[in-house]
């Protein structure tokens, strides 16, 4: 009696696993479409976050800084040329590139009066950690390279450590980025403020 219990028990057991596993692939494939939709969404979602977008000439909060070569730069004394913020870290291997990426879509612009302005979000920088990541980027002496102390991320809203503003000549933000740049479009939306 024992045995038969047991074969009857084992024998439920397989059915039930069975419909369960059955009714698991049936419903595993909309589950599966369910989340890839959802993933999707929040992709999207995190495009209009952190992706390119226009800005329609918003002013651009007021910032002083000095860079590590001792020179002054601020919203006030840019006011008359195109400029881009840029943002990075020394210990932040992608800014590196980032940076590069910069300094390539600048460098076609900076006859026209173009000037960018790299600011540190690391609050710890120092003169020599600035120099190595200038060094280690093949930065410009063109280019103010600066510690953040003067709240420009929080001012300008940095979504990342890639971020990058784009300011016309009246101090006007016309475009933002808070990922990785394309050279192509910091070019298209330079060509518009120089």
């Amino acid at each position: 009696m024992k045995d038969t219990n047991k074969k009857f028990i084992g024998m439920i057991f397989i059915m039930i696993s069975a419909v369960l596993f059955l009714g698991g692939c049936a419903s595993g494939s909309k589950v599966q479409e369910a989340n890839a939709a959802a993933i999707a969404k929040l992709d999207a979602m995190q495009n209009v976050i952190d992706g390119p977008k226009i800005i329609d000439y918003v002013d651009a909060p007021d910032f002083q800084l000095s860079d590590v070569y001792g020179r002054n730069v601020s919203k006030e004394s840019l006011i008359g040329k195109p400029y881009i913020l840029q943002a990075f870290a020394s210990w932040c291997a992608s800014c590196i590139t980032e940076s590069q990426r910069i300094m390539q879509a600048a460098e076609n612009f900076t006859d026209k009066g173009l000037q960018v302005v790299h600011v540190s979000i690391y609050a710890e920088e120092t003169n020599d950690t600035m120099f190595e990541f200038i060094r280690r980027a093949n930065g410009s002496d063109d280019s103010f390279w600066t510690v953040d102390t003067s709240n420009v991320s929080l001012n300008y809203g940095f979504l990342s450590i890639e971020s990058t503003v784009i300011i016309d000549r009246n101090g006007k933000m016309t475009y933002r980025d808070d990922s990785s740049s394309d050279v192509a479009r910091i070019e298209q939306e330079l060509r518009k403020v120089v």
